[in-house]
Order: C-alpha cells, then sequence, then structure tokens
C-alpha cells in the first residue's frame, strides 16, 4: 500500500514541476558507486536555466534526516537538490534545508491554487497512468508504414534532433508529422517531453506487433475450424 500511495505522489509530484517549466529528465535513477548501487533519486529534472535537480517526493514532511539523505544524494551526482513535500517537520529542518540550499516545493502551499489548475494535475496524471498501463485505445489501421517508421526512429533515438537528421528531416517538418500522429490518437494531444514520447513509441509498437499476432492466430484459427468441418 505504501510504495502505490508513494507513486501515486511522485505521478503528481511530476505534473507539479512540469507546471513549474521544469522538464523531467529521468525517474527512479540509482546512484552507482564502483558498480554498487548506493541510493536511488525519485525524479532528475531540468529548469530553464540548465540546472539539473535530484529530486526527492515525500508523501509526509521532511525532517532533517530525509533533507540530509537528498543533499547528500544529490551531492554525488553534482546535482542540485530539491524536494517536494508536505512541509517542514519542525523549525530545525527548515533551518537545515536553509543552510544546505535544498529548493523545497511545498504541496501545502502549491494546493491552494485554482479548480482548473488542480484539474489539469490531475487529469495529466491520470494519464501518465494510462500511458504506462497500456490502457490508451489506439486504432492500429490508422497506422501507415511512414507512421511505423517514424515511431521506430523516436523509440531509439535520443533527442527530436536525432530522429529528424535520421530521418532526413527539419524539426519543423518533424513536428508536422509527429502533430499527425496526435490527430491519430497515437501520441497523447498534450505535449510531452522526449523520453515520454520515447516510451510511448516503443509501447505503441510492441501494442501493434501484439495485435498483428492476434490477428494471425484468429486467421489460423478460423482455418483450422474450416478443415475440421470439411473433414465432418
Amino acid at each position: 500500500m505504501g510504495r502505490r500511495f508513494g507513486k501515486s505522489s511522485e505521478r503528481i509530484a511530476r505534473q507539479i514541476l512540469k507546471n513549474l517549466g521544469l522538464i523531467i529528465l529521468e525517474t527512479d535513477h540509482d546512484i552507482v558507486i564502483d558498480d554498487v548501487k548506493v541510493g536511488e533519486i525519485d525524479i532528475i529534472a531540468k529548469d530553464d536555466d540548465n540546472n539539473i535537480y535530484a529530486v526527492e517526493v515525500k508523501r509526509g514532511y521532511s525532517d532533517v534526516s530525509s533533507l540530509r539523505q537528498i543533499y547528500a544524494n544529490a551531492k554525488i551526482l553534482g546535482y542540485k537538490p530539491m524536494i517536494v513535500c508536505k512541509n517542514f517537520s519542525d523549525k530545525a529542518a527548515k533551518k537545515v534545508s536553509e543552510e544546505l540550499g535544498i529548493k523545497v516545493i511545498k504541496l501545502s502551499e502549491f494546493f491552494l491554487i485554482d479548480p482548473e489548475e488542480l484539474e489539469i494535475i490531475i487529469r495529466e496524471s491520470l494519464h501518465e497512468i494510462f500511458d504506462e498501463y497500456g490502457f490508451r485505445p489506439i486504432d492500429f489501421s490508422l497506422i501507415e508504414e511512414e507512421d511505423l517508421e517514424v515511431l521506430k526512429k523516436i523509440s531509439v533515438s535520443e533527442t527530436f534532433k536525432d530522429v529528424a537528421e535520421t530521418l532526413g528531416l527539419n524539426e519543423k517538418e518533424l513536428g508536422k508529422i509527429l502533430g499527425n500522429l496526435r490527430s491519430k490518437g497515437i501520441f497523447p494531444i498534450k505535449s510531452k517531453n522526449f523520453q515520454a514520447l520515447k516510451k510511448h513509441a516503443s509501447r505503441v509498437i510492441h501494442q501493434k506487433d501484439f495485435d498483428e499476432r492476434i490477428k494471425r492466430i484468429e486467421s489460423l484459427l478460423e482455418k483450422i475450424i474450416q478443415l475440421l468441418k470439411m473433414e465432418k
């Protein structure tokens, strides 16, 4: 139960960070020293000034211990420390965050927002859950060969620029193709960072392959049934 709540908190935290203008680079990042895992960072994010943050997400209140931990983890990776939590547990925790230069996003303050903003956060979190578990419905008959080629390139590339160069397109032309994929319901309507679209592209490719295999199996079964009927 605790882990499930933890993942929900991380989803909400990611949407909050996006709303604040940060780009999510990675989630559940392992901290490894000499091939030994020594810790994990919930979120790696970057702001408009190219500052990279190691973000810890807590459902409850941040105490001195948790603040020291995120500070140590961030220093190992060479990133700036950030924590998303309800609030400080006490005055000592607040003082430690100030002394260590930890950026704190307090949910208790953030959720004093307009209902419209809260609705967007909840809706985006739900979309993320649908994408994660493959619940987003896709009409595979709309996927043409050129669409599939773009999806494959996205699934193995690291940036939009890499995809454009591989396909011999400029970024504007690639953007038009992505817009077309969104209009077909193959990609989410809301814009996402490249890593999220990369995962989505891989998922669509696997789902399409699975769908085609099921259809082939159904076709073979139909033929077998017809042959059995003829033998009778």
